[in-house]
């Protein structure tokens, strides 16, 4: 998409004169994806003015093959012109003249003396000339008003050279099942035209409700279904033009002889092959998403490389559309193991959460295993990363405990505390139960620590030693809201 997108190309708004001579009048469509279109007038007559994005613009060989291409049943372009850095063509506009705005009824005569036939030789001397349609649908057909009986075909086309990629206007709705694989030829313009036949003898839209992906499906598996009133000879011709098998569907000889009542085989060899769910991960398959996040999450620092990579991103395209964005987002965070953390809990959402390797699912066997483990770094990091407190919220822990845990984040963030008061002062906050153990009694107030200390007054060097000397007592009375005490007591033994 072109830096433009939904918004006209820079230089270019109604009222202005391009060229001293193209007065723009009204927008028709701000980005078909390569183009901005506008109404002009020039000496009072309408024409179409096709302003390019600078970065789309046509190549030089492709505006040689199109000036080259010589139909009456083609629109031509009237000028081409380079104004304020762009491309410009400048075409007849046909205001209401297309099959679908017209309003003209489509029957089949219509559709056998001119529309069909008009448009097959159109179609015939583009591809002759090195080019690809690319947006054959009715509003791409115009009623000529040069004569009666004649329609013209508008606005094409893309350079076969390049066809595997439709990035312009190409209308989704009109693609064929095997631009799935990334196939774009002149076939395809064939099976637009099909679609569009369908589209005028039903009245709608054959993918209509669908994004392109469900588009594309659809396209692959879908048999197309036409109403008892389509005439046997014309729902033939619309088979032969959507036969998935692009290899076998009809062109330009097929349809001349079916419009001369010749009888033309219809033949669709097509096998539909679903897109692969299974994702290659440190040289083994794994199949599904659920099974791709454990594997993840249990070979953590494999699969932090795998973040980005296309081939999962287009598994979650095809099998979970709906998290397609948010992948996608995780690609694009700084911190990648945060960004693997959020990846597994969004491929798998029913699976425990992992911190590199390590299951935090349980926020209290979490907080166990830190305050045992030699070393605290994985516990410090998942801490520093703020997963902890995410998945206290997931586990629907109290707001005054999740609370709590973002402070203790923030302390790790700061680095306010030693590993082990971080340790401990976590696991207080998570079991909350408050209770620091000394010898056989149970102190779960200053108070009640003020009562041990006097009924222990006969061996109070001992008991004082014994508090000085242990983490936990420390964790205790800073749970307890005597941290800024602490820090005062500390800054007095050091001087």
């Amino acid at each position: 998409m072109a830096d433009g997108a939904n918004k006209l190309p820079a230089g270019f708004a109604v009222g202005d004169t391009i060229a001293s001579r193209y007065i723009l009048k009204k927008v028709i469509n701000p980005d078909t994806g390569e183009a901005a279109l506008f109404v002009c007038e020039y000496d009072d007559f309408p024409f179409l003015a096709k302003v390019y994005f600078p970065d789309k613009t046509p190549s030089p060989e492709k505006v040689d093959k199109e000036k080259a291409i010589n139909s009456q049943f083609l629109i031509k372009k009237s000028d081409r012109l380079t104004y304020n850095g762009c491309s410009i063509e400048i075409m007849p506009f046909f205001n209401k003249a297309d099959l679908i705005s017209s309003g003209k009824a489509v029957n089949d005569q219509r559709l056998f003396d001119t529309i069909i036939p008009n448009v097959n030789e159109a179609l015939k001397a583009i591809h002759d000339g090195g080019l690809v349609h690319g947006n054959v649908r009715p509003t791409n057909i115009y009623y000529s008003p040069f004569g009666p009986g004649q329609v013209l075909l508008g606005d094409y086309g893309v350079d076969i050279s390049n066809a595997s990629e439709p990035t312009r206007q190409t209308a989704f709705a009109f693609l064929p099942p095997e631009n799935a694989k990334g196939i774009f030829g002149k076939e395809a313009d064939y099976w637009s035209l099909g679609i569009t036949l369908v589209m005028l003898v039903t009245g709608r839209g054959v993918f209509d409700g669908l994004n392109r992906k469900q588009m594309l499906k659809k396209a692959c598996t879908y048999d197309i279904e036409l109403p008892d009133k389509v005439s046997d000879k014309l729902k033939n011709i619309i088979r032969g033009l959507t036969t998935k098998d692009y290899t076998t569907r009809w062109g330009y000889d097929e349809i001349k002889r079916a419009l001369a009542d010749e009888d033309v085989p219809v033949v669709d060899n097509y096998v539909y092959e679903p897109p692969t769910d299974t994702y290659m991960f440190d040289g083994t398959p794994v199949k599904g998403l659920e099974n791709i996040a454990e594997a993840f999450a249990t070979n953590w620092d494999s699969a932090v490389a795998c973040i980005n990579d296309p081939a999962l991103l287009e598994i979650v395209d095809n099998y979970a559309e709906d998290k397609y964005n948010d992948v996608l987002a995780c690609g694009k965070m700084e911190d990648m193991n945060l960004a693997l953390f959020k990846l597994i809990g969004i491929l798998n959402p029913s699976l425990p959460p992992y911190w590199k390797g390590q299951q935090v699912g349980d926020i209290e066997q979490f907080c166990t295993d830190m305050a045992i483990a030699y070393d605290k770094d994985l516990f410090m990091d998942a801490l520093r990363s703020g997963i902890v407190s995410t998945v206290a919220e997931q586990q629907k822990m109290s707001p005054d405990t999740v609370s709590k845990i973002k402070l203790i984040e923030d302390e790790v963030k700061n680095g306010e505390n030693t590993e082990e008061i971080i340790a401990y002062k976590l696991r207080y906050y998570v079991s909350e139960d408050y209770a620091y153990e000394i010898g056989n009694t149970e102190c779960r107030s200053v108070k009640d620590l003020v009562n041990y200390i006097r009924s222990n007054a006969d061996k109070l060097d001992a008991v004082c030693a014994e508090f000085i000397n242990d983490t936990r007592f420390f964790a205790w009375l800073e749970v307890l809201g005597y941290g800024e005490q602490i820090k005062q007591w500390r800054a007095s033994r050091a001087l």
